[in-house]
């Protein structure tokens, strides 16, 4: 193996540290999908199912974060890293795409801020940081 020269080196750590900035939001907020669930089982009928999609969205964007790392410590030219980080970028904002696509949906409603926020409202948290109104009994 031959030593990279610093202008590929300094392509991965690039292309790798802004997919990463990019899908701390991601996973974070799958990881606050699961602990919604766990909190409030009553609300679900099927509570697994709810919590099992917060899991799938989180790992996703993990395996899609360790794939990128491979993807640029194996390819050798810095085009060949931008490609492949562009590639995979697109690939995590691929369910942004789609929901932007949806604009006559009816199902489009049914995701909003607007309508989740009133529906989905914390009752109780087993957080030790929440306020006085949020703790579980």
């Amino acid at each position: 193996m031959t030593p990279a020269n610093i202008f590929i080196t300094f392509a991965r750590f690039i292309c790798a540290t802004v997919l990463h900035v990019s899908l701390i939001d991601e996973i974070s907020h799958g990881m606050m999908m699961m602990k919604f669930v766990c909190n409030h089982q009553y609300k679900f009928k099927l509570y697994w199912v709810a919590w099992i999609c917060g899991f799938c969205q989180a790992m996703s964007c993990l395996l899609v974060e360790i794939a990128n790392i491979g993807v640029l410590n194996g390819a050798n030219d810095t085009i060949d890293i931008v490609f492949n980080f562009i590639a995979l970028a697109i690939i995590t904002d691929f369910d942004n795409l789609v929901f932007s696509s949806m604009k006559g949906e009816v199902f489009r409603e049914l995701i909003t801020e607007d309508f989740t926020s009133d529906v989905l409202r914390i009752s109780h948290t087993t957080s030790k940081k929440c306020s006085l109104f949020e703790k579980s009994d």
